[in-house]
Formats: C-alpha cells, structure tokens, sequence
C-alpha cells in the first residue's frame, strides 16, 4: 500500500454524517436530565446518533490513515491496529484545506 491523496468527498461525507447526527441530537431536548432519563426511547435515540457520529469520525480517521499514511486501519485478520504517533512521524503533515 503505498501513500495517497485523501478523497475530500469522503471526508465531507462522513463531516456532514457527523453533523446529522449532533442535529438530531439537539432536536432530543437534553435540557432536563431527569426528564431525558425517564424516557427509554430518547435514552436509545441518544445512543444510536452518538454511536453513529462516532462510527463517522472513526471513518474519517481510517480514510486519512489509509490513504495518507499507507497504513491500513486492519490487519489481515480484521483486527483494529493501533497505530502510535512515533509510527507516522516520517509523514509530512498535510495543509487542512487539503483535507476539507
């Protein structure tokens, strides 16, 4: 796997994922937590757009290591790498406005 450009259509994708999610949190009313916390479906509701926005930003994460480092997020066995900073010192950093 060798180095290459970050699609910034993916990024914007997964960005706006992220952004649908955290919408619909605002739109729970998470004002009152007594009153957030007697309600089971806005419990679950919560969960699912965290859990989703986070599965976007890891998305995101995995693209840049992919493509920009050659570093896939898994080994052959579909085991989640962890990739320490040392490792991806040798990379250049690239400019934001490439990324978004």
């Amino acid at each position: 796997m060798t180095p290459g450009d970050i699609d910034p259509k993916v990024v914007a994708q997964r960005a706006f994922w992220i952004s649908q999610m955290m919408d619909s949190l605002k739109d729970l009313h998470l004002e009152e937590k007594a009153a957030f916390l007697a309600d089971r479906h806005k419990i679950a509701a919560a969960e699912s757009y965290l859990r989703r926005a986070l599965e976007a930003l890891f998305d995101i994460g995995r693209h840049i290591l992919a493509k920009r480092f050659a570093y896939p997020a898994t080994d052959v066995n579909g085991k989640v790498k962890v990739y320490q900073f040392r490792e991806l010192k040798s990379v250049p950093p690239i400019p934001l406005a490439v990324v978004i």
